[in-house]
């Protein structure tokens, strides 16, 4: 089902806050643009630590990472409720959590509950510092790390845009039974993301979103190229706009490259998931369309009648009427 996010109003007063104790302002959004546009070119270079300790990438998180990485974040959970996934979470851990915009997601959609215990770890204290002093509500149950504390009780693990922060020895991932992995859209992280799909099925993980199947992912047996992402559409707050016009970079829509997998099994009742935005050619439409091992499209022929509104990252039910190739004839159930 297509869903259209907003940043909510009430991190807009604590960012302000924030900002104007670092000396910026909302009001203010040419001098944000240029340290928002300075942190981008640091990521661009392939940096891997944000460095917090500089005002300027504070302000830039506050003002820009933190709403695209929240809406981002809120995308999936919201995903991962409306399968079912994940209930009765006893036990968080948000491995990298910056500015906390995982934890905030997951307790914004109900995905964990307000009295469940927090383990927030991050390398960087600064990080957390300005989580507890700008975003956090009082008497949250949070507990706040360096490293990994301790996995014994943890049954869930939400790790966002972080996984290139965790060693090769971290085995303590796989002794968590139920994992979210949030990563940039990029093909070489949606790549990596699906390679280590594999490795969680081999760990007899189940996964439960995005793929509707347990078999071989279509785009990495297939493709050299290809990744799988989705993509959230939102409408941005009057402030967001100002500041974006500023900017080089324009975020109208956002995609990412995730994982939900489980030591449970679960069951998706769908057909399968579109993977891919409206392909409009000569004659017809065609959506990347994930329901096995095979890489195979939906096909619309313009003759039939106008196309149906599919958005990429939908699960659909469909009936196949006739498969050409990897095009498959359909119609919706």
């Amino acid at each position: 089902m297509f869903k259209n996010y907003s940043f909510p109003e009430k991190y807009q007063e604590k960012i302000d806050k924030a900002l104007h104790s670092l000396g910026y302002s909302l009001t203010e959004p040419k001098r944000l643009a240029e340290c928002i546009v300075k942190l981008s070119d640091f990521y661009q270079q392939k940096q891997k630590i944000t460095p917090w300790d500089l005002k300027e990438t504070q302000a830039a998180y506050f003002a820009y990472f933190f709403p695209l990485n929240y809406i981002r974040n809120l995308k999936v959970f919201d995903e991962v409720k409306n399968l079912g996934l994940f209930p009765n979470i006893k036990n968080f851990l948000d491995f990298g959590f910056g500015l906390g915009s995982g934890y905030l997601a997951a307790r914004d959609t109900g995905v964990l509950l307000d009295h469940v215990p927090v383990q927030a770890v991050d390398s960087s204290n600064t990080a957390l510092a300005l989580f507890q002093k700008y975003l956090m509500e009082p008497g949250s149950p949070i507990e706040f790390h360096q490293h990994v504390h301790s996995t014994d009780a943890v049954d869930f693990a939400v790790l966002s845009y972080s996984l290139n922060e965790l060693p090769t020895s971290a085995h303590w991932l796989y002794q968590i039974p139920n994992l979210l992995l949030i990563e940039p859209s990029t093909q070489h992280a949606g790549r990596q993301l699906m390679e280590r799909r594999q490795d969680l099925i081999k760990r007899d993980y189940h996964i439960g979103a995005p793929c509707t199947h347990q078999l071989a992912c279509p785009l990495l047996v297939h493709s050299k190229h290809d990744w799988c992402h989705d993509r959230v559409h939102w409408t941005p707050p009057v402030w967001w706009k100002k500041l974006e016009s500023f900017l080089p970079m324009k975020n109208q829509t956002m995609t990412f490259s995730y994982l939900a997998a489980s030591q449970s099994s679960t069951s998706i009742n769908a057909t399968g998931r579109v993977v891919g935005d409206e392909l409009k050619e000569k004659g017809k439409s065609r959506w990347l369309f994930c329901r096995g091992e095979e890489r195979e499209f939906l096909s619309w022929l313009n003759k039939t009648g106008e196309a149906p509104q599919i958005h990429r990252g939908e699960l659909l039910n469909v009936d196949v009427s006739e498969k050409k190739g990897n095009e498959l004839r359909f119609k919706l159930l």
